[in-house]
């Protein structure tokens, strides 16, 4: 079971691949009158792209970059600024100004994408295939 984020190139699947969608697989849609559905039957569909999921916050610095920016001299003026910055962004989206931890933050695992009915695009959670 693959979860969070996951580099494309580790993915099972490719670009091109026929997969099977399994009944009962929660679906998603860029169609407005109907953005989520649930897969009343297999459906094998031909795959477009992938998602890479997501595991962190997208707009909290980590305590990784921290060090990075640390280890590239830069001045602890900027570094202090440059956290400012983020720990004001962190705290706008409800996570913590400390530590950049969330509060309650969901983990999106990899998908997979292809063109719906209409050309509006659907996607699944990779682990659903």
């Amino acid at each position: 079971m693959l979860r969070g984020y996951q580099d494309r190139k580790n993915l099972p699947v490719k670009i091109g691949d026929k997969v099977v969608i399994k009944a009962g697989t929660r679906i998603t849609s860029t169609n407005p009158s109907v953005p989520e559905r649930i897969a009343k039957r297999n459906m094998t569909v031909t795959v477009r792209s992938t998602g890479s999921g997501q595991s962190i916050p997208p707009s909290c610095i980590s305590h990784y970059e921290v060090d990075t920016l640390r280890a590239n001299d830069f001045d602890d003026e900027i570094v202090e600024a440059t956290l400012a910055v983020y720990r004001h962004e962190c705290s706008r989206l409800g996570y913590t100004n400390v530590d950049f931890t969330p509060f309650s933050f969901p983990i999106k695992n990899p998908e997979v994408l292809w063109a719906g009915t209409g050309g509006y695009w659907c996607s699944a959670d990779i682990n659903d295939i």
